[in-house]
């Protein structure tokens, strides 16, 4: 029994050494990057929505309560009139027909209509004040104010490398590239010459808390012609439409290290002027999850789980891994009920550690209020 405890110290203990090790690297050879201090109402959200079920109240409360005066622009995809619910949520309804959500491959989605639902939205966020629009789902999370952020035209999330998608596949360009360019597709031709761009970022990083500069954006959409939209963007996926946009335009683009899929690494590589912090999302879990267990959310791991996460995830750590095994053993519980009073003062002494914004992957687990 003494041996099995001695072990489990062993194995818990290795994971603090790397992650402890881990930060202490830093960026080398970047530039320095400006950053823009947001004000209360620079910042306006886009949340487009077929329901206003819990997990989709939770992400708007979430934001409530950190930026309770931002505008904030909540479409009925096809879904509800939200009227009635406005004033309790503190937002602008609208409704719209249904593009993105009525199933998973919707047939009435087009990049370009997509383009021209946030237009419009920016353009009303715009007359409310606000300089930036950042994208906002069901499943996204404010967990702290975002009080700067790097000063370009778009950012998106910061730990996201998508390369899979359609033409930017790299054996999908080969096989492409034996057709004669001119005889490419109106959007392939487009790909083809961003291909450049789209390597040095190492894939798309759109997705869920993506912010767009309102000015540079809409002067963008006006600038091109719609029969070109629609000739290129028609098949592209809707995480990554505005990001494909903003490299076709020109636009200056960069990741976000305060906006992260919270269950993926922290991924160290284009963030100017921050320290390295590849276990900072598994830190900020684990804080979290210590509050699940002080507020009575849920039951403490047993030595036996935690020794077996840890030997399971030995070889991880062997071979320079991201702790995956612990990452998937705090987020795979939901919170029960709750201790009152506890939970939100609790999760707020972790923001240090957390991200401000994260994208937890339909699992709507930390609203342990």
């Amino acid at each position: 029994m003494r041996c099995s405890y001695l072990a489990c110290i062993f194995f818990l203990g290795l994971g603090s050494l790397w992650s402890l090790s881990r930060q202490m690297t830093s960026l080398r050879g970047s530039q320095a990057l400006s950053v823009v201090k947001l004000g209360p109402t620079d910042m306006a959200f886009f949340h487009q929505t077929g329901a206003l079920n819990s997990r989709a109240n939770y992400s708007i409360k979430s934001v409530r309560a950190n930026l309770p005066r931002a505008p904030y622009y909540l479409l009925s995809d096809g879904g509800p009139d939200f009227s009635e619910a406005a004033g309790e949520l503190n937002v602008s309804p609208f409704r719209a027909e249904g593009m993105h959500l009525s199933q998973s491959f919707n047939p009435n989605f087009t990049c370009h209509g997509h383009l021209q639902r946030i237009a419009q939205a920016a353009r009303w966020a715009s007359q409310h004040g606000a300089a930036y629009l950042m994208i906002w789902e069901d499943d996204t999370r404010m967990l702290k104010p975002l009080q700067s952020i790097p000063d370009v035209d778009l950012i998106t999330m910061g730990n996201i490398d998508n390369k899979h998608v359609g033409f930017w596949n790299n054996d999908l360009r080969e096989k492409s590239m034996k057709t004669p360019t001119e005889k490419l597709a109106p959007a392939d031709q487009r790909r083809v010459k961003q291909q450049d761009k789209y390597a040095a970022r190492r894939g798309y990083s759109a997705g869920p808390g993506s912010i767009l500069r309102i000015d540079p954006f809409l002067k963008a959409v006006d600038a091109t012609p719609a029969t070109d939209l629609q000739d290129m963007y028609t098949y592209t996926e809707q995480d990554m439409c505005w990001e494909d946009f903003a490299i076709g335009s020109n636009l200056s683009i960069r990741r976000n290290p305060e906006v992260q899929q919270v269950t993926w690494a922290f991924n160290d590589g284009e963030f100017v002027g921050q320290t390295a912090e590849p276990g900072r999302n598994l830190r900020c879990l684990e804080c979290l999850d210590a509050c699940k267990v002080d507020c009575g959310c849920a039951e403490r791991f047993s030595w036996k789980e935690l020794f077996w996460s840890r030997l399971e995830g030995l070889g991880e750590f062997v071979l320079g891994g991201q702790f995956n095994y612990r990452t998937n053993l705090f987020w795979g519980r939901p919170c029960g009920s709750c201790k009152p009073n506890c939970w939100t003062p609790c999760s707020a002494t972790c923001m240090s550690t957390c991200p401000a914004v994260v994208h937890p992957q339909k699992r709507p687990i930390l609203d342990c209020t």
